[in-house]
Formats: structure tokens, C-alpha cells, sequence
């Protein structure tokens, strides 16, 4: 497969017309665990089986704990160079560029990407919607943190999770009043509404229709008679699951860090920290059956749960931003180029938008940790001689291969 960083620029210069596809490893310079990665606070839970509406319904403390822990860490991390780069290229280009990213965390956006030219195929973190059949409430921009103080994130646990540590040294250095200002610019924050509210009956539903036009499909609705309390026949072990390697991964590591802490135990026995660092090192990581009525409540019917407002499995994609997608790939001129970033682009629609660029005459680039870790249509195009493909962290490659148009990224410009 072809790396020729030149002959890939020549032809960027050229391009009248380009897309850019982001996936989660473009996140994961930023310290974001990726979607089906395992580690962490949740390495004990499949995050694709919480994912769903199922998960929701049959357990919704489970499923706000996950996704408060996924607002939690997007809130901390920051863009990095390949975010900036991307929005550049937007800035350049406008009109003439568009970005489809399936992550959730809003760093595109807050790298200051024109968010005209932005679209979020699965949503946002930062989105709450309301469950009730009955309510249409949507809200975008929500960065409370917690969303009720029964969601809250313990430090303790947090700090300890080799996630977090990654996450541009784990600290947040911008406020939320700055952070909404980046993401969407405008609307107030949610006002939360902690009494005054019924724990009646909830009415829910699969997937539900906000506004018209979200492409959310209405199927089943559920009821949760007064007073009940969810139990956690939603909860999964991922390591029924997980490769046998990732398991005996996980037990070495276990046990090389006992043999590490059992030594430094030796080394100074009076020592009167000593213990307390022990206890802190191998503090494990819990869930907790939170009440229905300590969840986040819709502020507008004061009846139906909050639901954190991206895709879950099952659910259509949004038929707007589909649709804006299409029209874009389908317009004249043709599309020249299509970046792939930070993922395989092996499933639907992504798949499909690198095949309508191919068959209409453009090339494609993927950038990305693992080219060759499976065939996908975009491998398969370039190892045809229909592209490139640059194997290494996107968010150090891209910024250099984007240099024709974007210039020199400067550390410390505000974007």
C-alpha cells in the first residue's frame, strides 16, 4: 500500500471537493479509551451491550453511570493536533470540506471546527433528551458534571484508572461557561431540577422521535410502575467475552502489581503511608443501584427520564445528517478525496461513503494505528493503487499530510 506522503499532497492540492470520516482513534490521542477498548472503570462491562435502549430500560443506573463517566473524561480530555488540523482545513475550505465523525466527546468542536461543516453521525455526550413518549424536551450543550449529585464521578476511582492519566495530564483547564461557548455557542445550560417532581409512573420509549427530523425510530415503550427501582438484569461481564488473552493480560498485570506493592511493603514496614498507598492502589472500581428518582429527570414534564442524547445500538442513524451527507458525496463536482481517520472505515455507512467516493472517481487516505489489522473496502481500494494509506497516530501524521492548505499548525494560536 502506498505512504507517498508527496504524491498524496499533490493530489490534496488539487481536490476541489473533500470528506473526512473520524473515528475513535483520533480520540484516543487525546486520551479517550476507544468504544470497544477494554481497561478501566468499565473493563468489567461490555460497553456495546449498555449501548442499547434494552440496557437502558432494564437497567438506566447502570447504563447514566457509564455514560456519566464517558461525559466525565470527554470534559477532561482536550482536541488535539488532528482535531485542529481538521478545523483548519474546514476554515480553508469552506464549502467545500466536510467532516463526519462517529465519536460522541464534541472535541471536533471544540477545536473550533465551523460547525456547519461538521456532522455527528452518532450523536453527543453533551445532548439529554427526554424518554417520555408524551415529551419532546431535547437540550444540547448540557455540560454539568455531574447531571444529579448521584452521578458523580468518585476522584478517587478516577484518578486510580490508567485512563484517566492519559487525558492531557487529567485536569480540565477551561470552565463550563467557555467549554458550552466552544461546543455550540449558544443556549443555557439545563437547569436541574432536584424536588418537585413526581417518582411516579416513567413512560418510555425505544428510540424515540424528538423533533421530526432525527431519524430515531418509535418502537416499544416501557412503564416503570411507581417507586420501582431498576434491577440489573442489564449487567454483563465482559470477560465472559473477551479473548483469552486479554484476560491473562489482565491477571499478569494484577499480579505483577501485588509482587510490586508487596516489595515496597518490605522496604519500609514503619512507614505510615505505606498502607494507606496499598489501600488506595487496589481500591476497586464499583457501580451502584441509584433510585430511579436520583436520575436525571426531564425539567419540562418533570415525568419522563433523561436519556444521554447519541445512538445507541438498534437505533437509526439521524435522517438529517444522513441526508446532508448524501448530498454532499452525491453533488457535482465529484468528490476528489476521502480521509479516513483514526478507524477502519470497514463499517456501514462509513463503508459505504468510501465506496461512493471511489466509484465516482476519488481516492482515499486513511490515517490510522493499525492499517493493515483487517481488510476493509478502503484497504482494499488502496492496496488497487486508489490511495494511501499512513500508518502511525493520526493526530501527528495528519496536521504534516494536510500542510499544502492548512500551513504550519502554531502551538499556541487560538483557534
Amino acid at each position: 500500500m502506498s505512504s507517498d506522503l508527496a504524491s498524496f499532497q499533490q493530489h490534496l492540492s488539487s481536490s476541489k471537493r473533500i470528506i473526512a470520516l473520524v473515528g475513535a482513534g483520533l480520540s484516543a490521542s487525546s486520551g479517550l479509551p476507544t468504544f470497544r477498548g477494554s481497561g478501566g472503570l468499565w473493563r468489567n462491562y461490555d460497553a456495546m451491550d449498555l449501548a442499547t435502549p434494552d440496557a437502558f430500560q432494564n437497567d438506566p443506573s447502570l447504563v447514566w453511570q457509564f455514560y456519566s463517566y464517558r461525559r466525565h473524561a470527554a470534559l477532561r480530555a482536550k482536541p488535539n493536533k488532528g482535531h485542529y488540523a481538521l478545523a483548519e482545513l474546514a476554515r480553508r475550505r469552506p464549502g467545500q470540506f466536510l467532516t463526519l465523525t462517529q465519536n460522541v466527546d464534541g472535541l471536533s468542536a471544540r477545536a473550533q471546527h465551523p460547525q456547519e461543516d461538521l456532522l455527528c453521525l452518532h450523536g453527543d455526550l453533551f445532548t439529554v433528551k427526554c424518554t417520555s413518549f408524551m415529551c419532546s424536551y431535547k437540550q444540547e450543550g448540557v455540560l454539568d458534571d455531574p447531571l444529579t449529585p448521584a452521578l458523580k464521578v468518585d476522584d478517587e476511582e478516577y484518578a486510580a484508572d490508567p485512563n484517566y492519566k492519559k487525558l492531557n495530564g487529567g485536569v480540565a483547564t477551561e470552565d463550563s461557561d467557555a467549554l458550552k461557548k466552544s461546543i455550540f455557542g449558544k443556549g443555557p445550560l439545563m437547569e436541574q431540577r432536584d424536588a418537585g417532581y413526581s417518582s411516579g409512573g416513567l413512560t418510555t420509549t425505544d428510540g424515540l422521535t424528538t423533533d421530526g427530523t432525527d431519524g430515531y425510530s418509535s418502537s416499544s415503550s416501557f412503564f416503570f410502575p411507581n417507586g420501582y427501582n431498576a434491577p440489573p438484569t442489564g449487567r454483563k461481564k465482559k470477560t465472559e467475552e473477551v479473548e483469552p488473552s486479554v484476560i491473562e493480560k489482565e491477571k499478569e498485570e494484577e499480579q505483577e502489581q501485588e509482587e510490586q506493592e508487596e516489595q515496597e511493603e518490605s522496604k519500609d514496614n514503619n512507614d505510615s503511608h505505606a498502607h494507606a498507598k496499598k489501600k488506595s492502589r487496589k481500591k476497586k472500581f464499583i457501580t451502584k443501584d441509584i433510585p430511579i428518582d436520583l436520575l436525571p429527570r426531564c425539567p419540562s414534564c418533570k415525568v419522563g427520564l433523561l436519556r444521554p442524547g447519541v445512538v445507541w445500538f438498534g437505533e437509526a442513524l439521524p435522517f438529517n445528517v444522513l441526508q446532508r451527507a448524501d448530498d454532499f458525496i452525491t453533488a457535482d463536482p465529484p468528490v476528489d478525496l476521502i480521509l479516513v481517520i483514526g478507524t477502519s472505515g470497514s463499517v456501514w455507512p462509513a463503508a459505504g461513503y468510501v465506496e461512493q467516493v471511489a466509484m465516482r472517481g476519488g481516492k482515499v487516505a486513511v490515517f490510522n494505528i493499525d492499517v493493515d489489522e483487517e481488510s476493509s473496502i478502503a484497504t482494499d481500494l488502496i492496496k488497487n493503487g486508489g490511495g494511501w494509506a499512513f500508518q502511525g497516530d493520526a493526530a501527528e501524521i495528519l496536521p504534516k499530510a494536510l500542510e499544502p492548505i492548512i500551513g504550519t499548525l502554531r502551538p499556541h494560536r487560538k483557534y
